[in-house]
């Protein structure tokens, strides 16, 4: 039976314990390299497992460990894997960064901004403030500066589900699919739009009477996500 560990600081409890080969891991930190690489030496070189994201084998905690045993010319390490979504991983990390004495400067926490827009531009500013530390207001500022808008889909919030940019951002791509499929499905287009289903059932009844498929009364405010 497999040993069992834990990291209570970050709720994590009971993770069975694996034996790899070495060969078999990236030793890619799910953080920014530049950040990950900043932190403290950790004082563990045995006993605790390095903690990976299941499905990408990237490391969440303990890099520091797994470059130990590189430099021990080690041919297996003991892991536990985190089986969560992606952005469950890099918030783990980001906690486990600090709680681990890291300080990050605000540049730290800029440079884990512009790395999580460019690998996940669908989620939502308040999602990547929460990772990096800083403001909506922050992550959207550098959102428009990299031009990482993550297209016209649905943004993913701190909840973990999708809601448009903004209604009336969706309304319009609802009219566009609905003119360029006049035969599309109110199913297909409130699904590819991000809206719901009466939604595109009202756009595509305005789009027929000749009118704006965003009613004058909804303005463009982003619902950024919870």
């Amino acid at each position: 039976m497999n040993r069992l560990a834990s990291w209570p600081e970050l709720h994590l409890l009971d993770l069975p314990v694996w034996l790899v080969p070495l060969s078999t891991l990236p030793a890619e930190p799910i953080l920014p390299r530049r950040v990950a690489e900043s932190g403290p030496t950790s004082t563990l070189t045995e006993s605790q497992p390095i903690l990976l994201h299941g499905s990408t084998a990237r490391v969440i905690e303990g890099l520091d460990r797994l470059r130990f045993a590189v430099a021990g010319a080690r041919t297996e390490v003991e892991v536990c894997l985190f089986e969560g979504t992606i952005r469950q991983a890099v918030l783990l990390a980001a906690r486990a960064a600090v709680l681990g004495g890291l300080s990050l400067s605000t540049s730290d926490r800029s440079a884990i901004v512009a790395w999580t827009l460019r690998a996940y531009p669908e989620w939502s500013d308040r999602l990547i403030a929460e990772v990096a530390g800083l403001s909506p207001t922050t992550v959207a500022t550098t959102r428009r500066r990299l031009g990482a808008s993550g297209g016209s889909g649905p943004r993913i919030g701190r909840d973990g589900r999708a809601r448009p940019v903004s209604s009336a951002e969706a309304r319009r791509r609802a009219g566009e699919l609905f003119a360029a499929r006049p035969g599309a499905l109110l199913r297909e287009v409130a699904l590819e739009a991000g809206v719901a289903l009466s939604t595109a059932q009202d756009v595509r009844k305005r789009m027929r009477a000749g009118l704006d498929p965003v009613p004058s009364g909804i303005r463009a405010r982003p619902t950024d996500g919870a």
